[in-house]
């Protein structure tokens, strides 16, 4: 009786433990594993115009859909998608306080429904002009400013003549002439003899790094907006005795990179008596460089349509009448002086050209069009080709093609 009372005892005992080992093994175990939110894809492509559906899983929760750019790729509420633009877009899903993204590629669609846009220098209607005091004509683009001006020398007179040409809306686009100008000191002995009289202007000039048009336009280029002046070609000399250079520069209130055709003559006679050298007949056209070619037909016609009046010639001559006298003489008539300049530049090696439009294109993801109705090229978005199916345009490689102005951009409507 009392072992089986014992027995009974033991076997509560041992049922109890088991209940309470049992108990917290039912607390102790882990919850069952809920599905991590996904999204359907991580990346996509569309067409422009087309609609695709990404959808999140592995969760209850509301999902809150937001694009990057709205102007490359639209999403709805429900995760739908549309391109609008060709261009990438960042999709995103926000799951609580988890986001999931997926990259949205536009691609143009493929069609013949594309329109033309004319580009800026195709617009430009030439205007006559003359500077209010008489002293020169000549002919500019319609909307574009005048100034006479010696850059980086305000104490400026009939002998020190500049004329700046340039567009107010694009300053980068600019011709100038300045028939004399301060060039700086061609010796290291003219700059410290000067470094005496700290007031007086020569003191303040530059060493030239040499004595040519490359180390003027080099040491000054500040004086002109400009630098890191670099000469991509030397035509050789013009008839006023200066190299006739192609070269691209940094312009330093767009920080673009311009390209232009520079020369000027440098009269460093005057060095054994510590005299500075001076610049004459200082020459520019410059636009920025993938604009260049297009705008420097442009930028002569003001050129070689710039005359000096009589009045201008003798009001220069009873400045500096014996000194002046040959050069006001050869300066008349900028149309002379254009065509100098004009017939080294047509003799010039056009592989430069070439190679910095074709960067440019690189650069700005463009590709080059030819009309085959009307014979014109274009600037079009990289992959045109691949999407154009018409027989109107046709993508071009050829140096020709980098050569000719642009007459606009071709986009889809």
């Amino acid at each position: 009786m009392k072992a089986n009372t014992f027995l009974r005892k033991r076997l509560s005992l041992l049922a109890a433990s088991l209940f309470i080992l049992l108990t917290a093994a039912a607390f102790m175990a882990p919850a069952p594993a809920q599905a991590a939110a996904k999204i359907s894809r991580s990346a996509i492509t569309v067409a422009t115009g087309k609609k695709t559906t990404l959808k999140v899983t592995g969760t209850s929760k509301k999902v809150t859909w937001k694009s990057s750019s709205k102007k490359i790729a639209t999403v709805t509420s429900h995760g739908v998608v549309k391109g609008v633009k060709k261009g990438t877009a960042t999709i995103t899903a926000k799951v609580g306080s988890k986001t999931l993204k997926c990259k949205v590629t536009v691609s143009a669609k493929k069609g013949t429904n594309v329109k033309k846009t004319a580009s800026a220098v195709s617009k430009v209607t030439m205007t006559s002009y003359t500077y209010p005091d008489g002293y020169f004509k000549m002919k500019i683009p319609k909307g574009w400013k005048v100034k006479v001006e010696v850059k980086g020398f305000t104490d400026y007179s009939l002998i020190y003549y500049g004329i700046s040409v340039y567009d107010p809306k694009h300053k980068d686009r600019e011709f100038y002439l300045c028939l004399m100008t301060p060039a700086g000191h061609a010796t290291q002995a003219s700059k410290n003899a000067w470094s005496w009289y700290p007031s007086h202007f020569n003191s303040q000039l530059p060493l030239l790094s040499e004595v040519s048009t490359k180390g003027y336009f080099e040491t000054c280029a500040k004086f002109y907006g400009l630098s890191d002046f670099k000469v991509q070609q030397n035509l050789g000399k013009s008839a006023f005795d200066g190299d006739v250079l192609i070269a691209t520069a940094k312009s330093t209130a767009s920080k673009k990179t311009v390209k232009g055709i520079f020369t000027a003559t440098i009269d460093a006679t005057g060095a054994l008596a510590n005299l500075p050298a001076n610049a004459h007949i200082v020459i520019m056209e410059k636009a920025p460089e993938n604009e260049f070619l297009d705008w420097q037909p442009t930028l002569d016609k003001c050129f070689s349509s710039l005359t000096f009046t009589q009045k201008f010639i003798n009001a220069r001559n009873q400045k500096w009448e014996a000194e002046m006298n040959a050069v006001n003489q050869g300066v008349q008539n900028g149309r002379e002086m254009s065509d100098m300049i004009m017939d080294s530049y047509k003799k010039r090696s056009t592989s430069s050209d070439v190679a910095s439009q074709k960067r440019s294109d690189a650069t700005l993801g463009y590709e080059r069009v030819y009309d085959t109705q009307t014979g014109s090229y274009y600037r079009a978005d990289n992959g045109f080709g691949d999407y154009y199916t018409g027989s109107r345009y046709k993508t071009v490689t050829s140096s020709k093609a980098y050569l000719a102005p642009v007459s606009g951009y071709i986009t889809w409507k």
